[in-house]
């Protein structure tokens, strides 16, 4: 579990495997506060994760990462309701490409959404109310 004020974060690694773990609370909106941020990856796979109450956004993929699979995830309750800038279930942008987003439940984030805004990855079969 990783309850502090940044869930797991890293850039530039390949092939490595974020997985079973619940990541929450992460609380300041100065700082990166989402549950897992994905910078600069290649062949991450983050999966079977409950990312939850998180101030900014549940989970990341941003600055040109690409092949990475994000699957199996619980993404929930995301977001500080006072701060409509934050609050995506899974967001993906900055040149995120390539990247497969599967079998994910997204509820009550303050944007309830997966996001894509170039439409460059593969989103299906998700789970968001």
């Amino acid at each position: 579990s990783f309850p502090a004020d940044q869930g797991p974060s890293a850039s530039l690694v390949t092939n490595v495997t974020i997985s079973g773990n619940t990541i929450y609370n992460n609380g300041k909106l100065a700082t990166n506060s989402s549950g897992i941020k994905l910078s600069q990856q290649k062949g991450v796979k983050v999966t079977n994760n409950i990312v939850k109450d998180n101030m900014q956004n549940g989970i990341i993929i941003v600055k040109g990462s690409t092949g990475n699979t994000v699957t199996g995830n619980t993404v929930t309750n995301n977001g500080n309701p006072t701060d409509t800038k934050y609050g995506f279930g899974i967001l993906l942008y900055d040149r995120a490409t390539n990247n497969i987003v599967t079998n994910n439940t997204v509820t009550g984030n303050n944007k309830n959404i997966i996001e894509d805004p170039a439409g460059f990855n593969t989103i299906n079969t998700n789970i968001v109310k």
